[in-house]
């Protein structure tokens, strides 16, 4: 198990439903310098990254009835995933680039 070939994300309760519907497609967005957000039908999430000084193991159960783990890998980062409100500045930023023009504009 390579570490590296995955993240581990921090769901809050509104995100795990989301991602647990299959009917609602739950999508990661982001402009080259914004932070990644995850986003659903109606909720904005925010994911940060946050290293921790205890290091999580990652293992798997054996196929045998055992209280045993075997270790697979381990990690000191994850990202947190927090509820985040419209960036009504990004917004305004975005829809001025483009703004509206009457026919009587183009002649």
């Amino acid at each position: 198990l390579n570490t590296s070939d995955f993240k581990v994300v921090e769901l809050n309760s509104d995100l795990f439903q989301a991602i647990n519907q299959k009917d609602t497609p739950v999508v990661f967005k982001g402009d080259t310098g914004d932070n990644v957000v995850m986003c659903d039908a109606d909720k904005t999430f925010q994911l940060r990254s946050l290293e921790t000084s205890n290091t999580l193991l990652l293992s798997v159960q054996p196929p045998q009835e055992t209280d045993a783990r075997v270790i697979q890998g381990s990690i000191t980062q994850h990202y947190e995933s927090k509820r985040q409100p419209p960036d009504v500045h990004k917004l305004k930023r975005l829809l001025s680039e483009c703004y509206y023009q009457s026919h009587e504009d183009y002649c």
